[in-house]
């Protein structure tokens, strides 16, 4: 299946990525940005064919990589419909080439101030919210954020507990919206 990975990223093609051995029913769609020995990013999409922002998860929580079938060719014709003709060039600027792929998307993550969800292991579903404080060798300090945009204390966790990490989809924007909207109201009060 990984003999695979490399001609899917070079073609850029659209993939069902199955990472929970439990329901075969959930799953996430998209193309290979990059990956290494251990992660793989993709550039998701929704079930509408629409952008639905980055996941980066572990390669051996992977069940099975799944291309041409009919539904990624339905959500082919409704990129096409949505004219998202840029959706196959999508392009997040990493930095520190030779360093793990997982760091070097805690990295940008950090950087760019984002807010994202967590999977920890064994956990098949988005665990928390928040955006990244701090980056250790040990793990990562993280400013949870509630679902409803609240601020929700700190968490810290070893980077080895987290599957995957997803950002800018449809549900983190909500949830960056709202914390942003927040933070707003709390500079108006002071």
């Amino acid at each position: 299946m990984l003999s695979n990975f490399d001609q899917n990223r070079q073609n850029r093609e659209l993939c069902e990525f199955y990472l929970n051995p439990d329901d075969l029913s959930k799953f996430c769609v998209g193309y290979i940005l990059e990956k290494d020995e251990s992660h793989c990013l993709i550039a998701c999409l929704d079930p509408y064919g629409k952008r639905d922002g980055f996941c980066c998860f572990r390669i051996e929580d992977l069940i099975k990589v799944q291309t041409d079938t009919k539904y990624l060719i339905c959500l082919k014709k409704l990129l096409v419909h949505n004219r998202d003709n840029g959706f196959f060039e999508q392009k997040i600027q990493l930095q520190n080439a030779g360093a793990p792929l997982i760091d070097r998307v805690f990295h940008f993550i950090q950087r760019e101030n984002k807010v994202s969800s967590f999977e920890i292991l064994g956990g098949n579903v988005k665990d928390f919210y928040g955006t990244i404080s701090d980056i250790s060798d040990r793990g990562l300090i993280i400013q949870a954020i509630s679902d409803y945009g609240c601020t929700d204390g700190c968490v810290f966790i070893d980077r080895e507990t987290i599957s995957a990490v997803a950002f800018d989809s449809c549900d983190e924007w909500k949830i960056e919206i709202l914390y942003r909207w927040g933070l707003a109201d709390e500079a108006s009060i002071k």
